[in-house]
């Protein structure tokens, strides 16, 4: 089950398992299968209860969680599981990276407010030893889901339906081939923004996903990511500009920002959708062979033949 690497690394096997919010999957779907990990109904999902209203008088249905809930799973409708292999004592930290890795690949198939937090990580060998991991697993209670952009009820959420399911796995299973090594940041901080309660918070973790994928160094920051940007997302001249002048005023914002000056506010939507955009168009390069740095931009977008 482990082996001993060099004179001190010792490597174990772990299973992570999150708890995932804002997500809906199909009808009588109990568990999505990735090449790499698996979204599954969770133990302690909650059940319809019928329930009787004596004010109004009227029999209604109320969705409840269990009142003795099984502790090696979270308190959600789904989960995330995955099985891995990491330094020993790391456990915990490869098992957020895991997870964020797997959420941006699913965010960057569908628009939505999926959401997962890190609930217990455990040594697959001491499991098999004691035939019970709740003593020898790293555990913590996820914390609620951020309220940013489910106003309304049932709006955000990210759903997938029967008819997404193949392509889903395509998707998902393709890019999890990529080498990510230097995109981590990038990936770390986009996960991260669906964390933030407040908008201000998910507009500095974007435009630092933004900088650690199109700027090479701290000169022209503002005015380099909005040119490549543009170019590195779309063809047509008129919408490269109208993304340019949006994100060349939203950096001033983020100046702004992280500078305790007044800030009008940004468009999230917007700005998410362009690191959405520059990210997935990014890794899908990397996922061909062409390991994409800021610092070779220029030569990719403005000056290969192949690009308009």
């Amino acid at each position: 089950m482990a082996q001993i690497v060099g004179s001190s690394n010792k490597i174990t096997q772990y299973r992570s398992v999150a708890a995932l919010g804002n997500i809906r999957l199909p009808q009588d779907c109990r568990e999505i299968l990735f090449d790499d990990f698996s979204i599954k109904e969770c133990p302690n999902h909650s059940d319809a209860k019928e329930y009787y209203d004596e004010e109004t008088g009227v029999h209604d249905i109320d969705w409840v969680y269990p009142e003795k809930p099984d502790t090696r799973f979270p308190i959600s409708d789904y989960m995330f599981e995955k099985y891995f292999s990491s330094e020993s004592g790391k456990g915990w930290q490869r098992g957020e990276w895991e997870l964020a890795w797997a959420l941006t690949r699913l965010r960057l198939f569908r628009v939505g407010r999926l959401w997962g937090s890190l609930y217990r990580v455990s040594d697959m060998a001491s499991t098999y030893i004691q035939g019970e991991d709740i003593d020898e697993a790293i555990k913590r209670r996820p914390k609620e889901p951020p309220q940013s952009g489910l106003s309304l009820p049932g709006s955000g959420y990210y759903k997938i339906q029967n008819n997404d399911l193949v392509p889903l796995q395509d998707f998902v299973n393709n890019l999890g081939k990529v080498k990510v090594t230097n995109f981590e940041v990038a990936i770390r901080r986009f996960h991260q923004s669906f964390d933030r309660d407040l908008a201000q918070d998910r507009a500095i973790d974007l435009f630092i996903a933004l900088e650690s994928l199109l700027s090479e160094d701290s000169e022209a920051i503002g005015y380099k990511i909005a040119l490549r940007a543009a170019h590195l997302t779309e063809n047509d001249r008129s919408k490269r500009g109208e993304i340019s002048t949006f994100l060349k005023k939203a950096y001033k914002e983020r100046s702004n920002i992280v500078h305790g000056k007044k800030s009008t506010g940004t468009n999230i939507g917007e700005l998410e959708d362009i690191v959405r955009r520059v990210l997935e168009e990014i890794l899908k390069r990397a996922q061909q062979g062409e390991i994409v740095k800021a610092e070779q931009l220029d030569n990719i977008l403005f000056f290969s033949p192949s690009k308009p």
